[in-house]
């Protein structure tokens, strides 16, 4: 049976109300039925008699029988312990009517006949017949709900996780130029302090939301390569474009770093005049298409150059975008590529944020 306490007390109250319903046209159906025999006081007292002995014969069948011996495959204890407990109900039904016949002093003979005894259990066995495939829908459909819940809850859970792993990477390249500058006595040292913070105010407070403005992860990517180029004294080959309409577009939340993060860690950016670095964000025919380019080591493979960041992507999008997105990547002599594609249908933003657009959408740094 489904766990009733994870789903929403709206579904529990149309419940309840579903239940009220069907009682509710039992009553009605049953007492017009009677009411071509008995005068209609008499029709809505039997009424609810049956009404009180079938009640209890569907739940204890439903609520108990069910779920104890048919949902756990016993199907002969099941068919035995319904069938007991249809003559029972049914024998104790014929045994009010019987009184109330004694009482009335109307159809004694008739409460004792094969007929009337016969049209009690078929009654009985009808309205089970009626109300267990409702039931059977009812739990299919709260089973599904269900499903859907706890795989919400883990997509959630796993997206969290992986989020978390990108902050403490990004987080202990940035100290470790930080380092270096307080190391060397550099006057960048508390610009790049200052940048930091920015991008950790970003991280910790915009990055909880699901998606945000492709425009603001643009302006912390920028600003993460201008923290990267200060382990250099030269400028590096870095080359970071944007073309296209990005201002009503949402992305999940650092997406792209990781790319970026190994690009320096595992290519020779630092190596002036021989690496480099090329990444390019279009928006172009109803898709975001991304690729980033960078040189290599010689002694890299493709594992080492990827590492647990494209692993992470990849699973981020194959929560977010199951069998809408594409994502490759591939080294080649000196080079290593990452180029994914995601469908802009899901990236809409109905509120974007003007006031995060980057500065500049096509210059590279």
């Amino acid at each position: 049976m489904p766990n009733n306490s994870i789903l929403s007390s709206q579904t529990q109250k149309f419940k309840i109300l579903a239940h009220c319903i069907f009682w509710l046209a039992y009553l009605v159906f049953v007492s017009f039925l009677l009411s071509n025999f008995l005068e209609i006081q008499g029709a809505l007292i039997r009424t609810v008699i049956m009404g009180i002995f079938h009640a209890g014969l569907v739940y204890i069948h439903l609520m108990i029988l069910v779920p104890r011996y048919y949902d756990q495959q016993k199907y002969w204890l099941y068919g035995m312990t319904t069938l007991g407990f249809l003559i029972l109900f049914s024998l104790m039904r014929i045994a009010v009517d019987y009184e109330m016949a004694k009482i009335s002093h109307l159809y004694q003979d008739l409460v004792m006949s094969p007929i009337h005894v016969l049209a009690v259990f078929m009654t009985g066995v009808v309205v089970l017949l009626i109300t267990t495939p409702i039931k059977l829908v009812e739990d299919r459909y709260q089973k599904l709900q269900l499903q859907q819940q706890l795989k919400n809850q883990r997509l959630e859970a796993e997206l969290k996780f992986l989020k978390a792993q990108v902050n403490p990477h990004f987080l202990f390249n940035a100290l470790n130029n930080i380092y270096t500058l307080a190391f060397t006595e550099s006057k960048q040292t508390a610009p790049t302090v200052l940048k930091l913070s920015e991008m950790m105010r970003y991280m910790l407070y915009e990055c909880k939301a699901e998606r945000v403005p492709l425009s603001s992860e643009i302006n912390y990517l920028r600003n993460f390569i201008e923290l990267q180029q200060l382990k250099t004294e030269e400028k590096q080959n870095i080359e970071f474009s944007v073309s296209g309409e990005i201002k009503k577009y949402m992305i999940p939340p650092l997406l792209f770093v990781p790319l970026f993060e190994n690009a320096f860690k595992h290519g020779n950016l630092e190596k002036i005049g021989t690496g480099w670095l090329k990444a390019n964000l279009q928006i172009k025919e109803e898709k975001l298409l991304f690729q980033i380019e960078n040189t290599v080591g010689e002694t890299r493979n493709k594992d080492q150059v990827g590492g647990i960041g494209l692993e992470n992507i990849q699973k981020r999008l194959e929560l977010l975008f199951p069998g809408e997105f594409e994502f490759s990547a591939e080294k080649q002599d000196d080079i290593f590529s990452v180029f994914i594609s995601l469908p802009l249908a899901h990236l809409l933003s109905k509120t974007p944020n003007p006031a995060s657009l980057p500065r500049d959408h096509s210059a590279a740094e």
